[in-house]
């Protein structure tokens, strides 16, 4: 992701990925629900940070193969380090 990154929205994926998250699909359907949610409130560097994130994960099942949620959160912790 070579954006801005909103840390407290990224800690905001995080943490709700790691305590509710049992499959991929829980994971994109809280991802899709957080941006629709910035999306209409107008929060630019919420909404872009949640579609950078989309994005790598959506890139990464078509090109790669599905990712597992322990990916996503080892992903997501390694983005959170270097923000």
């Amino acid at each position: 992701m070579n954006r801005h990154v909103d840390q407290e929205t990224l800690q905001e994926i995080l943490t709700y990925v790691e305590q509710n998250c049992t499959d991929l699909k829980d994971v994109m359907t809280y991802i899709i629900e957080r941006f629709e949610h910035y999306w209409q409130a107008g929060e630019s560097d919420k909404y872009q940070t949640i579609y950078g994130i989309y994005s790598y994960i959506n890139k990464h099942n078509h090109t790669i193969a599905l990712m597992t949620v322990e990916e996503v959160k080892d992903y997501l912790q390694g983005l959170n380090q270097h923000v």
